[in-house]
């Protein structure tokens, strides 16, 4: 578990990680459990009380990790995938709990410098997203390029390749 977290946390600031250990199928489960903890968490966050929290989310959040692994799996070679995937959860991890951050700071910060229109700007919000893209694959491709030893255009292809697989699932 230690060497997934170590590998996810070197990726995040786009370090790869020389042989990083391989994971069993068991730990990928667990990151998956933590995947779908934290998601709900959030969720329950964002209802702002319980009697706003809408358990069917919870269901989604299953059946989304569920979708996830189907879709990553086909990305990533079969020799390191539950170690990839078990890291790409970390990863999410990571950026949903950012993501969370800034919509609940943003807000803040454009009513602190006296622009509360600019929390609904599409530039922002594109910027955001952009900003989110280009590190997901940036960290993703330091995962997958530590276990494959691939590097380039290539991998960084197929690595884009996936996100857009799993944004357009989602």
């Amino acid at each position: 578990m230690w060497g997934v977290l170590k590998l996810a946390m070197r990726a995040a600031i786009w370090r790869k990680t020389f042989d990083p250990p391989l994971a069993r199928l068991y730990v990928l489960l667990a990151f998956a459990a933590l995947v779908a903890a934290v998601r709900s968490a959030l969720q329950l966050v964002e209802a702002g009380a319980w009697q706003a929290f809408n358990p069917y989310g919870v269901n989604a959040v299953i059946a989304w990790i569920a979708l996830e692994l189907a879709i990553a799996a086909l990305f990533v070679r079969p020799a390191a995938r539950t170690t990839a995937l078990a890291a790409m959860f970390v990863l999410s991890v990571l950026a949903d709990v950012a993501m969370t951050a800034i919509s609940f700071g943003a807000p803040l910060a454009a009513q602190a410098v006296g622009q509360p229109a600019l929390i609904k700007s599409p530039m922002l919000a594109a910027a955001t997203y952009t900003l989110l893209f280009v590190w997901w694959v940036g960290a993703m491709t330091c995962i997958v390029g530590s276990l494959e030893r691939q590097t380039g255009w290539r991998l960084v292809g197929r690595i884009a390749g996936l996100w857009l697989a799993l944004f357009a699932a989602n």
